[in-house]
C-alpha cells in the first residue's frame, strides 16, 4: 500500500460556523417578537392552570429583569482541603512593619 492510497477513515468534521450576517439576522428576528414573548410569559405566570408552568414563566421574567441569582457555598460544609483553597488573606500595602 502507498502512501497516496491512504485515505483517513471516520475524521471527524467540524461543523461550518454560522456566518455573522445570518447571525445577525437571527438575532433582529427574535427581538422582532420579544414583546410577544414577553407578554406569553406574563400570561402563563398570571392564567396557566398549571403550577409549574407559572413559576417558570415567573422565574423567567425575573430573570430577565435582574439576572439569575448567584450561587452560595456553605463553608462549613466543605473538607478541610477546600478550606485551605479557598483561604483569602488581605494584605495593607501601606503596612510598614511587614516582614
Amino acid at each position: 500500500m502507498e502512501i497516496q492510497d491512504f485515505e483517513p477513515v471516520n475524521e471527524p468534521k467540524c461543523p461550518p460556523r454560522p456566518r455573522p450576517q445570518l447571525l445577525r439576522d437571527i438575532t433582529g428576528l427574535c427581538r422582532l417578537h420579544s414583546e410577544e414573548a414577553f407578554k406569553s410569559l406574563v400570561t402563563l405566570m398570571r392564567k396557566s392552570e398549571d403550577e409549574n408552568i407559572r413559576l417558570k414563566a415567573a422565574e423567567s421574567i425575573l430573570n430577565r429583569a435582574y439576572g439569575k441569582p448567584s450561587q452560595s457555598v456553605l463553608v462549613g460544609e466543605m473538607d478541610e482541603t477546600v478550606k485551605k483553597v479557598l483561604q483569602i488573606e488581605f494584605v495593607n500595602g501601606n503596612d510598614n512593619n511587614s516582614a
